[in-house]
């Protein structure tokens, strides 16, 4: 599928002219009109064979890039994986375009497929994590129109859902944080040996936003060596977030927010570098995860509702029903998800930051 984008990467929905203008914002329940259906079918038609090959991707859960560490490891080039987000974009208007033309089960076709680009970044620590993380968000966003716009089969809709759930079940900050951890010793043996320069170290603070410190930043960027004598308290601190990550998400989440105000008001220049990076992965985990139990749970939803012809009292029902192994829980706080019913439908959320 790689191969195919090289040979033809230029074809991107949303780089069309005006795209902003002729879909921003409009409702996941509100049908396309003449011009934006004439337009996407227009795009799709330069790439018939790609987006062949693209829809295969419903049957690859697992995959993986090649990655070339560099010296600092924080400078590492994602070309396959940013390229990935090409593959995204045809297979969300794919799924736009099958479920407006009434092909329910291959619009979630496309939507599995477009979860299985995300997955295709495996347990890759560094900014491939986060790449994975915003796939999840257009998953959601993708299957939210096509339910709102389809009433799929229930094998169909168990089907999403069982892909949803094991990519919740698999993506893993614990293996992410791991990885990093590892990144970050690679990063300062090259310190140690001399490969990495005070302008590398310079530009990983700046990339990271780590609060300043006039004089110990002076000092580093001139005499990199000297981050060294930083470093131990630095994997100590990689050590305790490593930790944190075995703990259960509400758990976790004030964890990290004690760890992240300790990297602030710390003296160490290397713990408030790492601090703050590790603080920022984890919170677009947690959304992450947040949007992936919501969309699970409005899989099941919509299963209840075709069964029983209303929607479910409380999420409790679902589990009774079977149709989720447990209630779902906000990785916020520990609650159950929010659960409101409205006069058209409901609403499942999390409270968020």
């Amino acid at each position: 599928t790689i191969a195919v984008l090289r040979s033809n990467p230029s074809v991107c929905f949303s780089n069309t002219p005006k795209y902003d203008d002729i879909f921003n914002r409009l409702p996941p329940n509100v049908q396309w009109n003449e011009q934006q259906i004439d337009l996407i079918r227009s795009e799709a038609a330069k790439i018939p064979r790609e987006l062949e090959e693209a829809r295969k991707l419903k049957h690859m859960p697992y995959g993986r890039f090649p990655a070339s560490y560099t010296d600092d490891f924080v400078s590492m080039e994602y070309r396959h994986q940013m390229r990935a987000r090409v593959l995204s974009d045809w297979l969300e208007l794919d799924a736009f375009l099958r479920v407006q033309e009434n092909e329910s089960g291959a619009a979630l076709n496309a939507c599995r497929a477009l979860i299985h680009v995300g997955r295709s970044m495996g347990d890759e620590p560094g900014v491939s994590f986060l790449v994975r993380i915003v796939y999840q968000s257009h998953v959601g966003n993708t299957l939210e129109r096509v339910l709102a716009q389809s009433e799929p089969t229930e094998d169909d809709l168990k089907t999403i859902q069982d892909t949803l759930e094991l990519e919740m079940k698999e993506c893993s900050w614990l293996t992410a944080m791991r990885g990093q951890r590892a990144g970050y010793h690679h990063l300062f043996e090259n310190i140690r040996n001399g490969k990495v320069n005070s302008a590398e170290l310079s530009a990983i603070r700046m990339r990271t936003g780590a609060p300043p410190n006039p004089v110990s930043d002076w000092i580093m960027d001139r005499f990199p060596c000297t981050a060294l004598k930083h470093y131990a308290e630095g994997l100590q601190y990689m050590n305790r977030v490593v930790k944190s990550a075995k703990l259960m998400r509400p758990e976790r989440v004030a964890k990290m927010e004690e760890l992240e105000e300790e990297a602030k008001n710390s003296n160490n220049p290397v713990v408030r570098i790492f601090g703050t990076d590790v603080a920022r992965t984890h919170r677009a985990e947690w959304r992450g995860h947040a949007i992936l139990a919501g969309t699970t749970t409005a899989l099941a939803c919509e299963r209840y509702r075709l069964k029983h012809a209303a929607w479910p009292s409380s999420l409790d029902v679902l589990v009774k029903d079977g149709l989720l192994a447990e209630t779902p829980i906000d990785p916020v706080d520990g609650e159950p998800l929010r659960y409101r019913p409205t006069p058209v439908g409901v609403v499942i959320y999390s409270i968020g930051a």
